[in-house]
């Protein structure tokens, strides 16, 4: 078993699987799960004594990163990533809990997700700030806190890391 500790932060891009992980390892380590995306405010979570937190942020969340006894970053392929999007989008059309439905909103997210991978690292404009989100700003973000950072490139590190800690996310 991989020590984790009992702040977990899951951060990545879109359709990297962080929700899913994240949901894993609260799951298996009976630990509570945050959203950014969903819940908040993160400031007041992060002083929690135990949680896994997930989010593609990279602004504000400083003190997420300090308090998180491990970083997990899932890196995974742009390809792979945009299947993921394309397949949860259809997922939850089907299901008609998609908050985002329609073509045109599934288009401008895979445009955006591999503009992610590809757009250079800069500064937020504001809090909303979609496009200052990259890999590259990740890679930035992530630099004063390498040590606790575990980095998965591939979906057999995911799954190799899934196993070791005790969940079972092998997406």
């Amino acid at each position: 078993m991989v020590e984790l500790g009992d702040r977990i932060h899951v951060i990545g891009g879109g359709g990297s699987g962080k929700t899913t992980l994240a949901r894993h390892l609260a799951t298996t380590r009976g630990l509570p799960l945050w959203e950014l995306d969903r819940q908040g405010p993160m400031e007041e979570v992060a002083g929690h004594a135990r949680w896994v937190m997930e989010g593609i942020f990279l602004y504000h969340v400083d003190v997420a990163f300090e308090r998180a006894t491990s970083i997990v970053w899932l890196d995974l392929p742009p390809g792979l990533a945009a299947r993921r999007i394309v397949a949860r989008h259809v997922k939850l059309s089907l299901l008609r809990k998609n908050p985002h439905p329609g073509l045109g909103k599934l288009a401008h997210f895979v445009a955006d997700q591999r503009e992610y991978y590809t757009r250079p690292a800069r500064l937020p404009e504001s809090a909303t700030d979609w496009g200052a989100l990259s890999r590259a700003a990740t890679v930035l973000a992530l630099e004063p806190y390498r040590d606790k950072v575990i980095h998965l490139a591939t979906p057999r590190e995911v799954r190799r890391f899934s196993r070791r800690t005790g969940a079972t996310a092998d997406r």
